[in-house]
């Protein structure tokens, strides 16, 4: 199986399981990666340069079909990409569909690398994330990072998920606020109001796990100036809690886990960590499509309410049964649909079920 994939993409850290994915199939040996020199040109028509290069996806082209992979939040795409692709899977994939028949849900999204980076990834955690106008500090991290001296998220992280039996608290919640008044944004009025709810619900949840469970409860607000601004009472004062390599490693000891929406109503990525990690999930109640039989009441309990969300954690953790298979049955859909290598599989083999389209399959 032949692929091209386009070098640059408006969403960088958001489709690194995109290229992590085509990079594990490459590296097995499950298809062959060419480099996309010429490849707006020759295959996608009348795109627009900007739209090739801040798009909010990746292209590609598999065994000389067009696809497109759209990993922002928005429900929304792209009418001009679908107009020019086959086939259009979309992360944030609304539950009352879309009009175009080439439209597809992707699935979870989480941030991860390849443990072993490639030059092509080098490159786009460069892209994404270097800034010269930043201090030497953080020049050098993101040198580290990129060469992976550093920690990123890699797929090895996740694939070493067992749950391990501690001492830990027994829910987690740790969350960030998204400041309204963001002084380098262009926000309009309903997405700074949008902000302010989401950060004032996830307070109420906070405050009302902690009350409820006490030492039992793990949470809190990422320090920030406007998390210490707005909710003094709700930072995690303890800082490695919430860095990425510590904040993973707590995940596997923690056997419920609570989330809610992200912006634009899309499911955040720690949810799909919480799944890739094998945990039980207690979510607030989304319109997004996940596919392949991810539902509620077998890999999540939903709520609507600080109320609702409180009964349905206080299920899990007073039927241990209930608990252990919801926590086995997200570990198995990690392995059969969210690591990255399964999630490209997967949108593949769905390409090519709904053309009837003989692919030269080799997974």
């Amino acid at each position: 199986m032949d692929v091209i994939l386009s070098k640059h993409c408006g969403f960088l850290a958001h489709a690194s399981q995109i290229y992590t994915g085509f990079q594990a199939l490459s590296v097995s040996g499950k298809l062959s990666l060419g480099k996309d020199a010429g490849l707006r040109g020759k295959s996608f028509g009348p795109l627009s340069q900007d739209s090739w290069r801040k798009a909010p996806g990746v292209f590609a082209v598999v065994d000389g079909r067009r696809f497109f992979f759209d990993v922002r939040d928005q429900i929304k795409i792209e009418d001009d990409i679908a107009e020019n692709v086959e086939f259009y899977f979309k992360r944030s994939f609304s539950q009352q569909g879309y009009q175009q028949s080439n439209i597809f849900p992707l699935g979870l999204n989480y941030e991860v690398y390849s443990d072993c980076p490639d030059a092509g990834q080098i490159s786009r955690y460069f892209e994404a994330h270097y800034n010269p106008g930043s201090s030497w500090v953080e020049k050098i991290h993101v040198y580290l990072h990129a060469f992976g001296i550093g920690f990123l998220p890699r797929e090895k992280n996740f694939l070493s998920g067992d749950f391990t039996e501690s001492s830990a608290p027994k829910i987690l919640f740790l969350a960030r606020t998204w400041d309204p008044l963001e002084s380098d944004s262009r926000l309009s009025d309903p997405d700074r109001e949008e902000r302010q709810n989401l950060n004032d619900k996830r307070a109420t949840i906070i405050r009302s796990l902690r009350e409820v469970y006490g030492e039992r409860f793990c949470g809190g607000f990422s320090a920030s100036q406007h998390s210490y601004e707005a909710y003094p009472d709700l930072v995690v004062e303890n800082r490695r809690l919430t860095r990425k390599k510590s904040y993973l490693n707590i995940l596997k000891s923690v056997p419920i886990c609570i989330s809610t929406a992200g912006l634009h109503g899309s499911i955040g990525w720690k949810f799909s960590e919480y799944v890739a990690l094998g945990r039980a999930i207690v979510s607030e109640k989304s319109d997004i499509v996940t596919p392949h039989g991810f539902e509620s009441g077998n890999n999540f309990l939903d709520f609507e309410s600080v109320e609702e969300c409180i009964e349905m954690t206080q299920r899990l953790v007073s039927d241990e049964g209930f608990l252990a298979a919801m926590m086995a049955r997200n570990r198995e859909y990690f392995y059969q649909y969210l690591c990255p290598e399964k999630m490209i599989e997967s949108a593949i083999r769905t390409a090519k079920e709904s053309a009837q389209w003989a692919l030269r399959e080799t997974f």
